[in-house]
């Protein structure tokens, strides 16, 4: 399925996570993020899969006491993958060369738009399949103490790689790298609210605002 990649991609929220708080950057750093943006939604060819398990009959055993507190009250799960594509890393990995700063800069600006894609077209795409259930935001593997190693589970068992073009490393990086995969539970009732924060952004690990013992405020 083709996608309107325009939509993914957010300067204001660029901007903010670039440490720009409430600064206008000058005229060349603008330039190098409509550049970022302008060649990011020609080569991203974002793709998600789901499958829906009973919890008690999953392929593998979910590890982890902060992912089964996330999905109490869920008798269903919905294992989650979704990917950029190879073009993205290739972008990155071809600025990086001559331009860290527009390495940097393209990599913000994948790690937004993996985020929105998720949310405007699985999440929107989910909610309207599963209309009268209850759905939980999505848990990433290797957040809080649902292990890394998840992701190997997961992709085998959603063939991601054979479907979407993702696998994962020995060392369980995702390829491509600008990708994620993630539970999420599925609840006949209504559910509590709980605070996403870092568990589902992309840019988790090099985040400005933990760095700095804070938070963005999603």
């Amino acid at each position: 399925m083709l996608y309107d990649n325009r939509k993914y991609t957010d300067r204001e929220e660029t901007i903010r996570r670039l440490g720009y708080k409430d600064k206008t950057p000058d005229g060349e750093i603008m330039k190098i993020i409509e550049n970022a943006e302008n060649e990011l939604i020609k080569a991203a060819a974002p793709r998600y899969i789901h499958a829906e398990y009973d919890r008690d009959n999953l392929p593998f055993q979910l590890v982890g006491e902060d992912v089964k507190s996330h999905l109490d009250g869920c008798d269903r799960v919905i294992l989650f993958a979704a990917t950029l594509g190879s073009g993205v890393d290739r972008l990155i990995r071809s600025a990086s060369v001559g331009d860290m700063t527009g390495a940097y800069v393209t990599d913000c600006i994948a790690g937004i738009f993996i985020e929105k894609f998720c949310d405007d077209e699985a999440d929107t795409a989910m909610s309207q399949k599963y209309s009268g259930k209850f759905l939980t935001w999505r848990y990433g593997a290797g957040y809080g103490d649902f292990p890394i190693e998840a992701q190997k589970d997961i992709i085998r068992t959603l063939d991601a790689t054979k479907k979407i073009g993702l696998s994962v490393t020995d060392s369980m990086m995702l390829t491509p790298l600008k990708s994620v995969t993630a539970v999420i539970g599925i609840s006949d009732n209504e559910l509590p609210v709980k605070r996403r924060g870092c568990a589902v952004c992309n840019m988790n690990k090099s985040c400005i605002y933990r760095k700095d013992g804070k938070r963005c405020g999603y």
